[in-house]
């Protein structure tokens, strides 16, 4: 009750829990595709492991995730790199003292998030998706494969 809550699911995510997360009082579930405009207005964002942290991080929002057990595709430098960007918790029991942290030190891990920032984007100015797709074609050039 009180906060704001704003949430996004992975695309594959059970609709089921859609359903759920769609129905529960103070929660809003955003649909659309174009998640920025949320994010930029977001005081603290919350997740995981997911790609919408480097969003966050652009954007400088403070951002606490919960840490999450190894998996088949878990990167350990992303670990580290999640770990320079944001508070790390393990429980929902810790979510409200995080983000009340996170409001009272929004510049907790800026640091962090600008190194981060150098390495996933190079440049903050809305081309890291041209840049990357540029290189993806230069190394299936460069393997003679292509789509």
């Amino acid at each position: 009750a009180r906060y704001n809550v704003l949430a996004t699911v992975h695309p594959w995510t059970d609709k089921h829990i859609q359903e759920v997360i769609g129905s529960t009082s103070g929660v809003r579930l955003i649909t659309s595709s174009n998640l920025l405009p949320y994010i930029a207005l977001a005081d603290v964002c919350l997740g995981d492991t997911s790609s919408l942290l480097a969003e966050c991080s652009a954007l400088q929002k403070p951002i606490v995730t919960f840490k999450t057990s190894k998996a088949r595709r878990s990167l350990e430098e992303i670990d580290q790199l999640i770990g320079q960007i944001s508070i790390s918790i393990e429980t929902f029991d810790e979510v409200r003292a995080a983000v009340k942290r996170c409001l009272e030190n929004p510049d907790l891990r800026r640091e962090g998030q600008l190194k981060a920032n150098a390495i996933m984007f190079d440049a903050l100015d809305g081309k890291a998706g041209q840049r990357a797709a540029r290189e993806i074609r230069n190394l299936l050039e460069l393997h003679n494969i292509w789509l």
